[in-house]
């Protein structure tokens, strides 16, 4: 919406198109003039307004429709301002002739840049400004009057010199038109219109709010300012426009003050030219350019009728939120929900949370000021958010209440309070509702991988298998004692081995009862597809439970193979399955691509990590990383640091993070084979250090982890330097002698150490997850999965379900293992974007990590790992079995091509098998698992052979030994155009504005000007 600003608030650069815009219209012969206007001597678009104004004198005065005819006149020369000028925001400016009198005034308007001087000389000629003669303004529609205050033969234009300020209209006439609550009011002879506007008396302007508008104060410096000003040819005078753009601004002031005005306009019938539906005077559509609106009711309110505002105007606001629901919340989470307001202003305005009711879990957000001031003066509709905070610290259940939001002008010109001062624009009553439950709990199914092929060990000491068994006892202790765990195998057909359970009520036992037992040792084919239709029906089951405790529910499916069994994981049997639940499911792929189907599960799965080649310490712990990252996505947790580092005996490292005021639970998880060998501590942002179980910290010690669950603030007894801040994890490998002294079968494990490197040091990661109201979500695209593709980059921030700022980058590292670093560029507030081009085949990994301040000012960190699989063709997705008979067929050439006997008699018959082997690589790819299964020399055993020697004896006394062990470890824990008969049009004569100006006495009664004026103007 535009905005009509003051004098005193234009811009010289503004003032200058003002001008111009001004001297176009009286420069445009081009657009079409009426016949009538021509003869009167209209050259020009600004002529044929001078022409219209001086024909309709008792049709626009001296009665009810002298504001509406006057707000629509302007209004089409506005509209025509814009057009010349190329502004569509172009308006026409007030001069508030009550508070700019003199030329040191602030908003005068007689002056060089805007409208030139007054009058000098004895013929009161202007004669500065780009509206003099000489600067080539000529007046073409004159009346022709040669004497008397109407005067009006001359070409030029004409201000009385020399004028009293003090016979302008005073804050008192403005104040008495303001209070008024009658628009108009009828006459002694019982008419509205007043007629012959030399019968008006004070007693009878006195009666209604129009009357005193027009005779004191809009015919007031229409006198005062004389020459051109006086006869009916008046908006000769430029400032004619400025001038009743103030009067427009006074009458939709009032219709403000007097509950919008529209019920107000007087009279409703009866009155020819003046009544509310009466079409009024010379307001032809042959006249204007623009469609006209020629009726009163049809331009009462000039926002939403014309469209503009002026900058004293009281705010257009609107909110579509009447209840504000914060859903279900889990305790101890704080979330902050916006009331959006509409927003059409010309001026500042302050909101104000004024009061709230019902339950006390609803405030205003911790720090806010008494005030929001919104800084708003262009009349552009914007959106104003008022925050209201639910802290979920005051108990479990429903959360009922209410909001008082006031919105506030500042009213230093008086207009609506009649004092200056803060003035209540409009009130805003919301209602407040949530459901507050204890902590969220979370069910996952994992379906894992058992075929034959987890039996290889990569050539390292640790099959697949046993790196699987690692990350499911992650998996068991990184879950909350309230979460639920449900497992299924799969290789040649799939077993459901346990129903979602509660950890603490069997679910942690039945994970080591599966993983004991050596009925679920590897073997057989690669049914994903079964796996997945179990798994999605034991979560499908769950949540149809009406009396489940979960609410966030998930899938882990992890593979090491293709799918070589149907139904395959696009076919109708699992697409069936898992509808509903294909957003809550991620995939894991232990090897390369096109080894592990991982294009068929990109398909239906939100993520798909594929480890790739893993090479030293990432064999211990990326698998179990990759589960625990994937579990608190389930968990609707973030990740806030993942690093990993070796230890020294009798070293120290120390891992520093950050924590904000928005974290709510704080998991730090410590991963490595001599876990229970390390000492783990914390140091508070205050410099606490904790070790063990103490106030809201809990420790835990396992086999491969140690785990501190933190609730803040850690410390009950400092909550203010126990919670946000910098934190660090310290972390010290015991001597040789201490863990002898804790562990007396020491020799048992010493193999550890032995070929790590020469410093004999012992691996560790440390990965920290945040149960948070700040949080960071991303996700990645590929337009393609060859090469060439575009890959696509998103992430958010927010905090308290509000976007905030930050700082993303993506750690990408490319399939020839070159790293690259990539901005991701905030589009938005807390909307993150970058993409890049794939060009090369292979596995690109990602770490995508995000940094910032939270609200409060704290330091937050952030990070997520995704993976893209990139192709040199489109891959098969296995859906008809052909891309598993060609695997099938490669494993069994390679198989043969691995044989003694088969490789001489290739060369006993001139057949290179390197060269076989070389083209079989080419067609079939560099599948690792094939090429340990089938190209190991025949002088060595197979891998699986090996395995196959670890005997189940060996197995149970090892883990016997473990626990013996650490059973001695200590456990510190979004017109219609009116058709008209051609106008008669009158006559122009040299009939006078008989405009007399009126202004309070000492008495308080309203009496005439007597302006001094000289015959010889």
């Amino acid at each position: 919406m535009n905005v009509r600003k003051n004098v005193s608030e234009m811009s010289p650069t503004e003032k200058t198109a003002f001008v111009n815009a001004v001297l176009a219209l009286k420069d445009d012969t081009d657009s079409p003039r009426p016949p009538a206007a021509d003869a009167a001597g209209a050259l020009n678009r600004y002529d044929v307004y001078v022409w219209v104004h001086s024909l309709v004198m008792d049709g626009a005065h001296k009665g009810p429709a002298f504001t509406p005819w006057h707000r629509e006149f302007l209004r089409q020369f506005e509209l025509e301002l814009q057009s010349v000028s190329g502004d569509p925001t172009m308006t026409i400016p007030y001069w508030d002739s009550v508070e700019a009198r003199i030329p040191s005034d602030a908003g005068y308007p007689f002056t060089t840049n805007l409208m030139g001087g007054m009058g000098t000389g004895t013929d009161n000629r202007v004669m500065t400004g780009q509206f003099a003669e000489s600067a080539g303004w000529t007046l073409n529609v004159r009346t022709g009057a040669s004497t008397g205050i109407t005067r009006d033969n001359t070409s030029y234009l004409r201000r009385r010199t020399g004028q009293n300020p003090a016979q302008l209209p005073e804050r008192a006439e403005l104040n008495a038109a303001l209070v008024h609550s009658d628009y108009d009011a009828l006459n002694e002879e019982g008419s509205y219109a007043e007629g012959n506007a030399n019968r008006a008396n004070g007693s009878e302007i006195a009666l209604s709010f129009r009357k005193i508008l027009e005779y004191a104060n809009h015919n007031g410096p229409h006198e005062w300012i004389g020459g051109n000003m006086m006869p009916s040819t008046s908006p000769n005078d430029p400032v004619f426009y400025l001038h009743h753009s103030n009067i427009d601004k006074v009458w939709a002031v009032w219709q403000q003050r007097t509950n919008g005005g529209v019920s107000n306009y007087l009279p409703t019938s009866g009155t020819a030219d003046h009544s509310l539906n009466s079409v009024m005077s010379m307001l032809e559509s042959s006249f204007f350019l623009f469609p006209v609106r020629n009726r009163p009711a049809d331009v009462l309110n000039h926002k939403v009728d014309l469209g503009y505002m002026y900058d004293v105007d009281l705010p257009v606001l609107a909110t579509t939120v009447t209840d504000l629901n914060f859903g279900t919340v889990e305790e101890g989470s704080t979330i902050q929900l916006p009331i959006p307001f509409t927003i059409e202003s010309g001026r500042n305005m302050k909101f104000q949370i004024n009061a709230f009711g019902g339950d006390a879990a609803f405030h205003a957000p911790t720090g806010a000021p008494a005030f929001e001031i919104v800084n708003h003066t262009d009349g552009v509709p914007q959106t104003h958010e008022v925050l209201i905070e639910l802290e979920t610290n005051t108990g479990t259940g429903s959360k009922i209440g209410l909001v008082e939001v006031n919105v506030y002008v500042w009213d230093d010109d008086r207009f609506y309070s009649n004092v200056v001062g803060d003035y209540l624009v409009d009130t805003f009553i919301v209602n407040l509702e949530a459901m507050v439950v204890e902590e969220v709990r979370s069910a996952i199914a994992l379906v894992l991988d058992k075929s034959y092929s987890m039996r290889l060990n990569d050539g390292t000491s640790i099959t697949r298998y046993e790196m699987l068994e690692n990350a499911i006892m992650g998996v068991r202790d990184l879950l909350a004692p309230d979460d639920g765990v449900g497992m299924v195998y799969y290789d040649s057909d799939a077993d459901p081995i346990f129903e979602i359970t509660q950890k603490s009520e069997g679910g942690e036992a039945a994970i080591n009862a599966a993983l004991a037992d050596p009925a679920n040792q590897p073997g057989g084919n690669t049914a994903i597809g079964q796996g997945i239709i179990e798994g999605a029906q034991m979560l499908i089951d769950e949540i149809n439970d009406s009396s489940t405790p979960y609410t966030n529910f998930g899938m882990l499916v992890m593979t090491d193979g293709n799918q070589n069994v149907h139904p395959y994981i696009t076919e109708a049997p699992v697409s069936s399955a898992i509808t509903g639940i294909g957003q809550d499911i991620y995939a894991i792929g232990l090897g390369q691509q096109g080894t592990t189907s991982e294009a068929a599960l990109n398909d239906i799965s939100r993520s798909v990590l594929l480890t790739g080649d893993m090479t030293g310490d990432e064999r211990m712990f990326k698998l179990t990383n990759y589960f625990n990252q994937i579990l608190a996505d389930i968990k609707k947790e973030d990740v806030v640091l993942d690093p990993m580092g070796r230890l020294l005996f009798g070293t120290e490292h120390q891992v520093a993070y950050a924590i904000s005021e928005a974290d709510i639970r704080s998991n730090i998880v410590v991963l490595s084979p001599l876990a229970p060998f390390i000492k783990v501590s914390l140091i508070a942002p205050n410099g606490d250090e904790i070790i063990g179980t103490t106030g809201n910290v809990a420790h835990e010690i396992n086999a491969n982890n140690q785990i501190y669950r933190v609730t803040f603030p850690a410390l009950p007894d400092k909550p203010e330097t126990s919670h946000g801040g910098h934190w660090k994890v310290v972390l010290q490998l015991r001597s040789r002698e201490e863990v002898k002294k804790i562990c007396a079968k020491w020799q048992e494990r010493e193999d550890i150490f032995k070929n790590r490197d020469e410093y004999n040091s012992v691996p560790y990661s440390v990965a920290i997850y945040t149960r948070s109201d700040l949080n960071f979500k991303c996700s990645v695209e590929k337009d393609s999965d060859t090469i060439g593709a575009e890959v696509r980059l998103f992430a958010n921030l927010s905090q308290y379900r509000r976007p905030i700022s930050g700082r993303v980058r993506a750690e990408v590292q490319w399939p020839n293992g070159k790293l690259k670093v990539l901005s991701l560029e905030e589009i938005e507030t807390g909307e993150f974007y970058v993409h890049f081009k794939a060009e090369q085949s292979g596995i690109y990994q990602l770490i995508i990590k995000a940094e910032g301040r939270s609200m409060a000012g704290r330091p937050f960190f952030r990070e997520a790992i995704r993976s893209v699989s990139i192709y040199k063709r489109n891959p098969e997705r296995a859906s008809d079995g052909g891309a598993d008979n060609g695997a099938a067929i490669c494993k069994t050439l390679q198989c043969l091509i691995s044989q003694e006997s088969i490789r001489n008699f290739l060369k006993k018959n001139e057949i290179n098998p390197e060269e076989l082997k070389k083209c079989l690589l080419e067609t079939c790819g560099d599948d690792k698992d094939q090429q340990q299964l089938f190209s190991k020399s025949i002088k060595k055993k197979t891998m699986v052979e090996a395995n196959e020697n670890r005997t189940a004896s060996s197995k149970d006394e090892s883990s016997e030994k473990r626990d013996d062990c650490l059973e001695r470890v200590e456990k510190a824990p979004e017109l219609k155009k009116i058709e008209y008969p051609e106008p008669k049009i009158p006559e122009m004569s040299n009939m006078p504005m008989e405009m007399p100006a009126f202004k309070l006495n000492e008495k308080g009664e309203f009496e005439k000007v007597d302006f001094t004026f000289d015959e010889s103007c």
